[in-house]
């Protein structure tokens, strides 16, 4: 969480050079699409222990939320800087009669290119960019627990669209967009995914 924050205190006055600024918030739901990978994790650590398991599932959905600043390059390009909680996917295990429960959550600062095209109010936007993320694994049972953390950089892919809602003090717009992030997390450590995002937000201008 410390690298993270360093790269956000980095990226930040970064948004601040670009014209027209604005603050974004999104809230909604996030997927991860190989979620098993920290449950098999799970799994390899505890019978490495001498641990049986016999049943095990996982949650592969959470929220998510996101809040950045961003501005406009060009007439036709934005760039933003943003940090999101990715969410936390929870999985259960059973083994030697015990539950053991744990998960791992996930949060990423990223930084994108947001060309776009506009019609009225609308604009239609794709995201291209990069994220620094964070990966924490958890497990544990009655007399056992299991840890792991992990952090690095993966690819971030999006499109979207935004409605400006009018001027009242500042200029309101709402967004809807889907976001993916690449490669969240170590396969060896604390389990690897990609995780998909679907925001609903709100984007303020001066």
């Amino acid at each position: 969480m410390k690298r993270l924050i360093i790269v956000l205190i980095t990226l930040f006055p970064v948004a601040g050079f670009a014209a027209d600024p604005y603050l974004v918030v999104g809230l909604g739901a996030s997927k991860a699409q190989d979620a098993d990978q920290a449950l098999n994790k799970a799994v390899d650590d505890l019978e490495s222990l001498g641990v049986t398991v016999t049943k095990s599932s996982i949650d592969d959905e959470d929220s998510a939320g996101m809040i950045g600043i961003g501005g406009d390059l060009s007439d036709n390009v934005m760039f933003e800087v943003a940090y999101a909680d990715l969410g936390e996917f929870d999985f259960s295990v059973t083994a030697n009669g015990s539950n053991v429960n744990g998960g791992t959550k996930a949060s990423t600062a990223y930084a994108s290119i947001l060309p776009h095209i506009s019609s009225g109010a609308a604009r239609l936007y794709g995201r291209v960019g990069a994220g620094y993320w964070d990966a924490e694994f958890e497990a544990s049972t009655p007399g056992i627990s299991v840890s792991e953390s992990d952090n690095g950089w993966g690819p971030v892919l999006g499109a979207g669209v935004e409605y400006n809602l009018g001027r009242a003090t500042f200029d309101w717009s709402i967004r809807a967009e889907w976001t993916r992030h690449f490669g969240v997390g170590e396969s060896d450590t604390t389990g690897e995914s990609d995780i998909d995002i679907a925001l609903i937000g709100l984007v303020i201008r001066n």
